[in-house]
């Protein structure tokens, strides 16, 4: 049963689906109750229709390494490494980076 968070977030994906923030909420939204494979859904279509939102790709790699599936969270890593370099973004290229160093 969703949360009513959840609720909200689905009524707001439903108004506004230009809108990369809201899978992503969505997915943050299921990783805090406890739903990793659904939370893994909603960071992948953020990627999938925004693939420049570097935040999805932190959360979508350190999902990935929850479920036990560190290849995946690698690739996701360094292609946020990727496009954060492209767009200058050094703070989260950094993060990603050691995100990616810890695996």
């Amino acid at each position: 049963m969703p949360t009513d968070r959840l609720t909200q977030l689905f009524q707001i994906e439903k108004e506004s689906s230009q809108d990369p923030f809201v899978p992503y909420a969505i997915g943050l939204e299921y990783l805090n109750i406890g739903k990793p494979e659904a939370a893994y859904s909603y960071f992948e279509k953020a990627i999938k229709n925004h693939p420049d939102y570097l935040p999805a790709y932190y959360q979508i790699g350190k999902t990935c390494e929850n479920l036990q599936k560190v290849d995946a969270a690698k690739t996701f890593y360094l292609k946020g490494i990727e496009i954060a370099d492209k767009a200058s973004d050094t703070k989260t290229k950094n993060e990603l980076n050691e995100a990616l160093e810890a695996l």
